[in-house]
């Protein structure tokens, strides 16, 4: 996004215009209101979903597969693997829920 001057506006102009067209309840058509972020959640969301995804397979493959945790145990820690994985859905479902409610905010407006 360009002001008027041709100089890019950084993250927290877009911010304020974000906050200034929620507060004052103007049509956010223009492009730069509150329906930016909300393309940016779920983009997010359905690449943290295809990460969780990738991961999940990739350990699946390993573990039951190959039967690399199996072959070698000191190399592969297979433990933090399925961590990870869990830890990837849970960050995506976070994600996913942000993209909803920001969803239902703009809808509301």
């Amino acid at each position: 996004m360009k002001d008027l001057v041709g100089k890019d506006q950084g993250w927290n102009s877009k911010l304020c215009t974000t906050a200034a067209t929620l507060d004052h309840n103007r049509s956010s058509a223009t492009g730069h209101g509150a329906r930016l972020p909300l393309h940016r959640f779920l983009i997010y969301a359905i690449l943290s979903l295809a990460e969780a995804s990738a991961s999940a397979s990739l350990t699946i493959l390993f573990e039951t597969d190959f039967h690399f945790c199996k072959m070698y145990p000191a190399e592969m820690s297979c433990g933090q693997s399925e961590l990870s994985v869990i830890l990837a859905f849970i960050n995506c479902a976070f994600i996913s829920t942000s993209a909803v409610s920001m969803f239902w905010l703009t809808v509301s407006l």
